[in-house]
């Protein structure tokens, strides 16, 4: 039977002078794909309530599958942090559709969706997951966390809304998913760090999937260089001024 675990709605306060930090969560241990998820999406409900409209949904569908440093998008910058590109020969890092042992690893939340973004430490990296950097300021964050706390390592938000903030977001030895958000009205941050703390001789693998925030992501794919495109570039200027001296003399 599934076994689910209700985290309720917390409310963190702040320093007066920088308002508050309200906190939601809600975990469903040892739900898988297409497992009933009632806490976690209440969680995500109440959020989406609290955070009103003009909320927008990164669902990851039609990105590339494969590893990547840093996804761009037009209003913010994903990077991962410590992260490996490979570890059982697959697509298992970074952004994928793989299903492999969804429940301890990971996997998409997105309804009719199959692609989600998954975190896979280094050994001994001490720190790793991801750092979110906001082109404009926002006043909320969530997202569908799955597969945390199968292994070592703690996942914490960090972000400064004009006090230091760090919020533990808490797993279990059966993985499952969890909602996980919160909303800084009134002051607003610009980074966000989802990093799991104390990687050592072993790691947490965990994935994230609909994140949510206040702005329209639209991806921006990576622009590799052409090799020698440069020099074949210049190359052609040069041999166009010496053409046009030409016709000048």
């Amino acid at each position: 039977m599934l076994k689910t675990s209700l985290v309720c709605i917390l409310l963190a306060a702040a320093s007066i002078s920088h308002g508050a930090v309200t906190q939601f969560g809600g975990r469903d241990a040892g739900a898988g794909p297409g497992d009933a998820r009632p806490n976690a999406d209440a969680a995500r409900t109440a959020f989406l309530t609290a955070v009103g409209s003009g909320a927008f949904t990164l669902t990851f569908e039609g990105l590339p599958i494969g590893y990547a440093p840093s996804l761009n998008f037009t209003t913010f910058t994903f990077e991962q942090v410590g992260t490996a590109s490979t570890i059982f020969g697959g697509a298992d890092t970074g952004v994928t559709n793989d299903n492999q042992n969804p429940t301890i690893l990971g996997y998409n939340t997105t309804a009719g969706g199959d692609t989600f973004l998954r975190f896979t430490p280094i050994f001994d990296i001490g720190t790793a997951g991801a750092r979110l950097t906001f082109n404009s300021p926002i006043e909320y964050f969530g997202a569908f966390v799955s597969g945390l706390g199968s292994a070592a390592g703690t996942l914490n938000a960090r972000f400064n809304n004009g006090t230091a903030q760090v919020i533990p977001i808490t797993g279990g030895p059966t993985g499952g998913v969890q909602f996980f958000g919160f909303s800084t009205f009134g002051s607003p941050i610009t980074s966000l760090d989802l990093v799991l703390d104390d990687v050592l001789d072993t790691r947490d693998i965990f994935s994230i999937d609909d994140v949510i925030t206040g702005l329209r992501p639209t991806f921006q794919p990576t622009v590799v260089p052409v090799p020698g495109a440069a020099w074949i570039f210049g190359s052609g200027l040069l041999l166009m001024a010496g053409v046009m001296r030409r016709k000048r003399s």
